[in-house]
């Protein structure tokens, strides 16, 4: 492995058994920083995410209480800082410190349950634990594991806000395929079948490669391939790309545009299909289950799916979202 290779958190390396003993491990930890409008603010900028909950303080206040973060920005402030005083050692995600023969890493599914907004001021508390490792797999990277965490995120009442699994694929490339960017192009998420839905109007995006890295920057993701050109290169890449962060984000801007700002995302079940990397996006869906009214604020329960896809038409991700529309 180059030194253009070599992650932040260098992914700790070892046999599977090695690996499936640690399933079952938890720990909890507290965040580093508060949840902050300012951090919020300049990750909507890089999605251009105009949703006055994030912007208007009047707004957010009348309707949610208090001003409030993108609910896609919930793991980045749970993210450990890259360096602060009195601090010797970082810790890694679980899915990077388990001993693995992979030694590269991309997210894969990314399923996310919001119980509550994601409250300006609020200093999170996170309980995650090691759930599944998978045996070994041949995909079109490589072979590798499927590495699943599961994560509950609190605020400082205990009250739980979030509850998130990440699946991530420890791979080692497989040479005889080509670099890693042909292959995540040919990982496809399943066509869905055709049904009855309402459109709801698509949002054209625009990605350069200054909003992809600003992105990393405010969401504290410390993985180089979003922000390093030589490393992303250095891993098969064509260039820097959106993170898993902006990618969500895009999907949550989609559903709120059309339910309103005044409208609670409750779920975002993503799956990754190849990297956003600097070109002009779609965000295309359609609601696909008739709103049921909720006896407890009489808003309605509406699920949508949703893609994105490139400039060429190939499809980036697909997300199911539940959100509940007051109107």
């Amino acid at each position: 492995m180059t030194d253009a290779q070599k992650a932040p958190y260098a992914l700790r390396l070892g046999r599977y058994d090695e690996g499936a003993g640690m399933v079952g491990i938890e720990r909890e930890r507290k965040a580093e920083i508060p949840v902050s409008a300012e951090l919020g603010r300049l990750f909507c900028s890089s999605i251009e995410d105009g949703n006055p909950s994030y912007w208007d303080e009047t707004f957010a206040k009348s309707t949610w209480g208090s001003l409030i973060a993108p609910p896609a920005m919930l793991f980045a402030f749970g993210q450990p800082l890259a360096w602060s005083p009195g601090t010797r050692e970082r810790l890694p995600q679980l899915a990077i410190l388990v001993p693995l023969p992979g030694n590269q890493i991309i997210n894969s599914r990314h399923q996310v349950t919001y119980l509550a907004p994601l409250r300006v001021g609020s200093r999170l508390s996170i309980w995650e634990r090691l759930d599944q490792i998978s045996e070994e797999k041949q995909s079109h990277l490589g072979k590798g594991h499927f590495v699943t965490v599961r994560l509950i995120f609190s605020d400082e009442s205990g009250e739980a806000i979030a509850e998130i699994s990440n699946t991530s694929f420890r791979f080692t490339a497989d040479q005889e395929s080509g670099p890693a960017a042909a292959a995540v192009q040919r990982i496809e998420v399943p066509s869905s079948p055709a049904e009855d839905r309402i459109s709801i109007p698509d949002i054209m995006f625009k990605v350069s490669k200054y909003k992809a890295a600003l992105g990393s920057m405010v969401s504290l993701d410390q993985y180089p391939a979003h922000y390093d050109l030589e490393y992303a290169r250095a891993i098969g890449l064509q260039a820097i790309s959106l993170n898993t962060m902006q990618i969500m984000g895009l999907f949550a801007r989609f559903a709120t545009e059309w339910a309103g700002p005044d409208s609670f995302l409750i779920e975002n079940d993503l799956h990754l299909a190849r990297p956003a990397y600097e070109g002009l996006l779609r965000v295309s869906g359609g609601v696909i289950s008739p709103g049921t009214v909720n006896s407890r604020d009489n808003g309605k329960l509406v699920r949508i799916r949703a893609q994105i896809t490139d400039a060429q038409g190939a499809r980036v991700a697909s997300a199911n979202l539940l959100i509940r529309a007051k109107h």
